[in-house]
């Protein structure tokens, strides 16, 4: 799996190696959001399929919280001490289908997979986000 940052801009060292994929993987690394979120749920950095697809924006200020993308998480406490909450982790191991909203109106449905990230970084937790059948519907993001 590829990822990309936004805060390096140079090329990656795997921009060739895609090449060499079979088209079904690049489709997939196509459908693959990845966010790197702080302990807050803050998402501090986003792969380029993020942006094309959910419209993340790691420039924001305030930063964007990850319960503007996935709404469902907001009745759900992200963090249980310094690890991510256990029964999030459980359904998202399930591969519980999340909706997912871009903030440009799309509406996908999602796979979750989390996982922690040694510290010290400035982020806690990548998210990557399997978005699967794009449904298109207006709405606005708060």
């Amino acid at each position: 799996m590829k990822a990309y940052s936004t805060i390096n801009h140079g090329p990656s060292v795997n921009a060739d190696f895609r090449h060499t994929l079979e088209p079904s993987v690049r489709n997939l690394d196509d459908k693959r959001a990845i966010l790197w979120l702080d302990t807050q749920g803050n998402i501090n950095d986003c792969n380029l399929t993020a942006v094309k697809m959910l419209g993340c924006r790691v420039t924001a200020t305030p930063p964007l919280h990850v319960t503007a993308l996935l709404p469902q998480l907001k009745e759900m406490k992200l963090i249980d001490g310094c690890h991510l909450n256990s029964h999030l982790r459980y359904v998202a191991h399930l591969g519980h289908r999340f909706e997912v909203f871009s903030l440009r109106g799309t509406r996908f449905e999602g796979e979750l997979f989390f996982s922690d990230i040694e510290q010290p970084a400035p982020h806690a937790f990548r998210l990557i986000i399997s978005l699967h059948n794009p449904v298109q519907r207006v709405f606005s993001v708060k």
